[in-house]
């Protein structure tokens, strides 16, 4: 199941607030569709199996594709620097 998550949902690897920062940058492009049930499940599995998952980056990279998909929903666009 996780490999099946990893090679559908590739940017959802690792904690994410690398690319939570890149996009913030506007050095990446944010993709969300996706990303909040890999992430969401892909954590149900790793604690599962007895993992040690850290809380902090999956939630910031959940919350990031929340705010990012509220955003676009509701008509706000990023700001251009």
């Amino acid at each position: 199941m996780a490999c099946a998550i990893a090679q559908r949902v590739p940017h959802a690897a690792g904690s994410g607030i690398q690319h939570v920062e890149a996009v913030w940058r506007q050095e990446a492009e944010a993709r969300t569709a996706w990303l909040l049930p890999a992430k969401f499940i892909g954590g149900l599995i790793a604690i599962g199996s007895g993992l040690v998952l850290g809380r902090e980056g999956p939630i910031v990279r959940m919350a990031a594709a929340i705010g990012s998909t509220a955003g676009r929903r509701g008509g706000r666009r990023p700001r251009r620097r």
